[in-house]
């Protein structure tokens, strides 16, 4: 773990202390976001990855960063509800905020799943995040993990993709459909607000224009576009 002094422009590893057993294994092709749970609260979360000797993993770790000394940073694994996806080389991005905070994954691999296509994944879930709420027996947050709905056409499967949150909505772009580089345009999910786990398996088409047909809109639907975007 290395933090990066922005005023300094210097890196500074982050060890754990002696004995500390707190702290994930080693671990590749995992996930990493920062969850703004209050004004004075930042938790970074780290989920999934190919664990070392285990293969793709379903473990969600939080790191509270929120203290000003580094020194007081601590790991703790998040406990959960729900169904626990696996899975690696996957996309997670945070939505919304305070109260209505989503962890949304879209996509990746799970090698037991099979080789080659048969090990990429389309599916997505949401990690529902609350500042309040459901806690675990050390009193820290307990999310609740739910499977989004993907619309009438479904998501082609992915991994190694491009995920960007702009405001309420998550667009998705490229990665790898296990037998070649995927070219099926960008596909765009919109946040439904406080509730949205439970409320986004209704499919939501997001009008958006290309800039080049002379303004003509084009429906993104969730996960697949009717009409691809294109560089122009």
């Amino acid at each position: 773990l290395w933090r990066l002094d922005m005023q300094q422009w210097e890196w500074h590893r982050v060890a754990p202390a002696a004995g500390d057993r707190s702290w994930p294994r080693p671990r590749t092709d995992h996930s990493a976001v920062l969850w703004e749970k209050s004004d004075t609260e930042r938790i970074m979360l780290v989920y999934g990855g190919s664990v070392d000797g285990s293969g793709a993993s379903s473990e969600l770790w939080a790191l509270d960063c929120s203290d000003v000394d580094h020194d007081n940073w601590y790991w703790y694994e998040m406990a959960t509800d729900g169904t626990i996806p696996v899975r690696t080389s996957h996309t997670a991005s945070v939505v919304g905020g305070g109260d209505a905070t989503t962890m949304v994954v879209v996509g990746g691999t799970d090698p037991a799943l099979g080789a080659g296509r048969g090990s990429v994944l389309g599916d997505a879930w949401a990690l529902t995040l609350p500042s309040g709420g459901s806690r675990d027996h050390g009193g820290r947050p307990r999310g609740t993990w739910t499977a989004l709905g993907q619309g009438a056409a479904g998501m082609p499967g992915r991994c190694r993709h491009g995920a960007a949150t702009l405001g309420s909505a998550l667009v998705l772009w490229g990665g790898y459909d296990g037998g070649g580089a995927t070219a099926d345009g960008a596909g765009v999910w919109l946040h439904l607000g406080a509730g949205a786990a439970g409320d986004a398996a209704v499919p939501t088409a997001v009008p958006k224009s290309n800039g080049g047909d002379g303004g003509r809109t084009h429906l993104q639907e969730r996960w697949r576009a009717e009409v691809p975007f294109r560089e122009t």
